[in-house]
């Protein structure tokens, strides 16, 4: 899910990475931790384990699409969409990624 965080959120974002616009997408990865995951390395889905806990890493999409393009290449429009019809638009000028909105501008 792409989401905005709004109020306290936002300033302990800005906290820790002083340039993201409090309306950028943020997007979460998630993964389980089981009790018996010091025992294996392993990534079958199936275990006798326990869930323990969820390990959650957020992401700007901002800094995936920072650093992909030569300086020379500029005005690659990307429009991410997910199945729940959420939209949001980057402009990629080389090195940098411009947020135009959370529509298919």
């Amino acid at each position: 899910a792409i989401l905005q965080f709004t109020g306290e959120i936002n300033k302990i974002l800005q906290q820790f990475a002083g340039d993201i616009s409090i309306d950028e997408p943020l997007s979460a990865m998630t993964y389980p931790v089981f009790d018996d995951a010091a025992d294996r390395v392993s990534t079958k889905q199936d275990t006798n384990g326990t869930m323990v806990s969820i390990t959650v890493s957020w992401f700007l999409w901002r800094t995936w699409l920072r650093d992909i393009l030569p300086k020379d290449i500029n005005g690659i429009v990307a429009v991410f969409e997910n199945e729940c019809n959420q939209q949001f638009t980057y402009e990629i000028n080389g090195p940098d990624a411009v947020f135009l909105g959370f529509r298919d501008a």
